[in-house]
């Protein structure tokens, strides 16, 4: 199978999008597939080609408008035929790969596959940017969707398309340390706090429900006793508004996976308070560590986690319901908190896995 996958999301850029594209990418290779990348970067103008195993690597430059930047990338894809001679196209994450895909698919006659992530549905559907969504639903082949809850919208919205399940995997054993990994952890946290730990990674904007978050938190009554440790991209915005309340707040900015493992590691809970999302890789990346876990109760997170079986849920537009839920917490035995952890490890790591992730994808790609 010959593939040509098209995102703005893709290592080195960070955050889960393209951790997840380049995991899936790598599998699909691993897996005999090969596999064409085409990221539009604002790191490389006008374009970059890499030649990798199975397949090329391009970063696409992005320019000041959407228009300049796509008809030069039709441009470059019209010079370089050996990214065309593919089977199907696959739109991975982003705006331009949204609004050029289902164009280059019918000019050069590939069939596309459109992948449904978290934002790129949120932000589309309620906004200028709805019109490039529905064109590129309404012309896929097939719809991924990283979520159940976003694979039923969709469903609704387009009751003739094919909509596929494709949720995220993950190696859980990568995030298992060793006696002499968790020695070296737990001495660090000792060095940095006696404090319980509550640990929020990733993009933390507003709309990943820092605010909320914040303001619940700032109630709870047993604060003193937690610490709140931010890793990530955090705005200027957000952070003076962290400094106008009174809380025992650590922030650390972006790690490697490797130095993640250890972050969970020295952590009590890991909050995920998003406001809408589709299925975090901290999500699963928590529960893999064996880590007690917080989460709003949107897009893909009931699919991983049964509330007080396998973590906590609340619904983040709920009055207190964030602050019920840290109460419940800090009123768990150990007991109880051992049993959730070893629940959460349990599903991720044999439901959520890298060979069923890749698998799914397999599976839709010879429809």
């Amino acid at each position: 199978m010959k593939l040509l996958l098209v995102t703005q999301n893709y290592p080195p850029s960070k955050g889960g999008m393209a951790e997840s594209c380049g995991r899936i990418v790598r599998n699909l290779k691993r897996k005999g597939c090969e596999v064409h990348v085409l990221h539009f970067s604002n790191r490389q103008k006008p374009y970059l080609i890499k030649t990798e195993t199975s397949g090329n690597y391009s970063a696409l430059g992005i320019f000041d408008t959407e228009e300049y930047t796509l008809n030069l990338a039709t441009l470059f894809l019209e010079k370089k035929k050996e990214f065309l001679d593919v089977d199907a196209i696959i739109a991975f994450g982003g705006y331009l790969p949204m609004m050029w895909t289902p164009i280059i698919s019918q000019f050069f006659g590939k069939p596309l596959y459109t992948c449904i992530r978290g934002n790129d549905f949120d932000e589309g559907l309620f906004s200028k940017k709805r019109n490039s969504l529905f064109y590129a639903l309404e012309h896929s082949e097939a719809i991924l969707s990283v979520c159940m809850e976003k694979q039923e919208k969709i469903a609704k919205l387009f009751p003739s398309k094919k909509i596929f399940y494709t949720p995220n995997g993950i190696d859980a054993s990568f995030w298992n340390l060793n006696e002499n990994e968790k020695k070296k952890t737990y001495q660090r946290k000792q060095d940095l706090t006696a404090r319980k730990v509550i640990l929020i990674a990733g993009q933390l904007k507003f709309k990943k429900g820092i605010r909320h978050f914040i303001e619940s938190f700032d109630q709870f009554h047993f604060k003193s006793e937690y610490e709140l440790w931010m890793i990530g991209d955090l705005p200027e915005e957000v952070k003076l508004f962290i400094n106008t309340f009174d809380l025992n707040v650590k922030l650390f900015p972006f790690v490697s996976k490797y130095e993640m493992r250890s972050f969970y590691d020295m952590a009590d809970i890991v909050c995920i308070p998003s406001l809408y999302d589709g299925m975090p890789n901290v999500l699963l990346e928590a529960g893999a560590s064996k880590r007690l876990i917080i989460a709003s109760e949107v897009g893909g997170i009931p699919d991983v986690i049964q509330h007080k079986k396998s973590g906590l849920l609340y619904h983040p537009l709920e009055a207190n319901a964030l602050l019920d839920v840290l109460i419940h917490y800090h009123q768990l035995t150990e007991n109880d908190k051992e049993l959730i952890k070893n629940e959460i490890y349990n599903t991720v790591s044999q439901k959520f896995t890298e060979q069923n992730e890749i698998q799914n994808y397999l599976n839709l790609f010879t429809l």
